[in-house]
């Protein structure tokens, strides 16, 4: 609470509402604390500057002192904002659990969440499965485009060469159709490995194993 300029004294709002709070919100616990940093100091760092604590191995009787003891300081002439700091009326919550019917539903839901899991592998499988069959299906048929492009370049070397003997072209041709020719081959090779490599990807999608240790020697 921030007073305005030219306040009266702090005491007196304070004592008013001790009386106001108290009348307006009977069973309610109200106090006031100190804002002043040298009051806080000379309490350690405690909420009052009067600290009383009980300790026993009976928390029962240790409440029933410490009510006692309150009345008592209570009556103190000058004492204000007496009070058990911890409070022992707390609402309890019981909770009655039925551990058989709690079982299960454990028992169901971690089902449903092992049925949930299965499902997404055998999902995905046959998308990899899917994938891995339409790589192989256009793989082969880029190869087999490749393997003719291959045969055109080789039949056409073979007629370079014959054109060369005979005096007709120059040794120039022969090299530019044979550069044709080996980079149609290395695209095939390409081609083929990218083949090989997706049928082990669809022998592992389709559940089988690939290791080296199982290549023949």
């Amino acid at each position: 609470m921030q007073l305005a300029p030219h306040h009266h004294p702090t005491e007196q709002y304070v004592e008013r509402l001790r009386t106001v709070l108290a009348r307006q919100y009977p069973g309610v616990t109200f106090y006031a604390l100190p804002v002043d940093v040298v009051t806080q100091i000379l309490n350690f760092g405690l909420s009052a500057p009067i600290d009383i604590q009980i300790v026993g191995p009976h928390i029962y009787a240790n409440r029933a002192l410490a009510e006692t003891m309150l009345n008592q300081v209570r009556d103190v002439p000058g004492a204000v904002d007496a009070r058990i700091q911890q409070p022992f009326n707390y609402p309890d919550l019981t909770v009655d659990v039925d551990r058989t019917r709690a079982a299960t539903r454990q028992v169901k839901h971690l089902y449903e969440a092992q049925a949930a899991t299965y499902k997404t592998t055998v999902l995905a499988a046959f998308n990899e499965v899917e994938d891995r069959l339409s790589d192989l299906r256009i793989l082969e048929q880029e190869s087999a485009a490749e393997r003719l492009a291959v045969a055109d370049a080789q039949h056409s070397l073979d007629l370079s060469n014959q054109r060369y003997k005979g005096g007709v072209t120059s040794y120039l041709e022969v090299l530019t159709v044979e550069n044709t020719l080996l980079q149609n081959q290395r695209t095939l090779t390409d081609l083929e490995t990218r083949r090989y490599a997706a049928s082990v990807g669809l022998v592992r999608a389709l559940g089988g194993g690939w290791d080296v240790s199982q290549l023949p020697k």
